[in-house]
């Protein structure tokens, strides 16, 4: 199961430590619930700091996987 989180600088972790990020908080968290399962998770943090939402949120292909099961987006302080 890919899980892909793009973003500004919040979900890139530039705010605080990358592993407090919240794609890294929520593979750590969820991990051990998908393992149980028998369901292989792979978390992408493809988030990167001051940029635009567009071009960028096209580009999940290229930035992320092609095949994602699930995308996330956060663009909360980039007015």
């Amino acid at each position: 199961f890919i899980m892909i989180f793009g973003g500004s600088s919040v979900t890139a972790g530039h705010d605080n430590y990358f592993n407090q990020s919240y794609p890294l908080v929520f593979d750590r968290r969820m991990h051990p619930m998908f393992e149980s399962l028998g369901v292989d998770l792979i978390v992408k943090n493809i988030a990167q700091g001051s940029n635009q939402c567009i071009p960028y949120e096209l580009c999940y292909n290229s930035m992320g996987l092609d095949h994602a099961d699930f995308l996330g987006w956060e663009q909360s302080f980039n007015w």
